[in-house]
């Protein structure tokens, strides 16, 4: 049977070899700007609103609500 002292050790070298294995894996995943900056900022005209199909039942009539 192993000393506890070598399970011990058994058990940091499984967890700093895991340790490092995770950390090569973020270092391919993550960019470094971490896609924060582009290259060309295009700004496009906003989309025109489409006509409306039919007008609507309650175009031109007023009406107000009251609370009290």
């Amino acid at each position: 049977m192993a000393s506890p002292a070598a399970n011990l050790w058994v058990l940091l070298g499984l967890g700093l070899a895991g340790i490092l294995l995770v950390s090569k894996k973020l270092k391919k995943a993550v960019r470094e700007d971490f896609g924060a900056f582009i290259d060309k900022l295009l700004l496009l005209p906003p989309p025109q609103p489409a006509p409306p199909k039919a007008p609507h039942p309650l175009t031109g009539l007023s009406f107000a609500v009251s609370d009290v």
